[in-house]
């Protein structure tokens, strides 16, 4: 894993996420669509987003289960697609996403698991 320092200005995030978000997703990585944990950058969740934003996906977390992984590749969840959060249970604690034309509902818990590039 990489780390990036900050102060530095390089262009290298944690999960390498400057490479896939401009080669695949073209779309400028920027610190605004990342967290900053210490001094590391990580790319934002899907979990965080709220209803209405989008964005594209940009990758996985290292710690998912292959299992969680795959499925979320069958759902479409794969790398340069766009996705969308439509709604959210009132308890918020599963939402209803747009991904490829389809509607599902996915708890958020798995959805951390899923790293994107918020659109403006």
């Amino acid at each position: 894993m990489k780390e990036n320092n900050l102060e530095s200005g390089k262009n290298e995030h944690l999960y390498g996420c400057i490479n896939i978000c401009s080669k695949i997703c073209n779309i400028k990585c920027c610190e605004q669509n990342h967290i900053k944990q210490g001094d590391k950058l990580i790319p934002n969740s899907m979990a965080n987003l709220f209803i209405g934003e989008s964005g594209v996906v940009c990758g996985y977390a290292t710690g998912v289960d292959i299992r969680t992984k795959r499925r979320l590749l069958e759902l479409g969840f794969v790398v340069g697609e766009k996705v969308k959060i439509e709604n959210m249970s009132i308890m918020k604690d599963v939402l209803l996403v747009a991904v490829r034309g389809c509607l599902m509902s996915v708890r958020r818990e798995i959805l951390n698991f899923v790293y994107v590039v918020k659109n403006k």
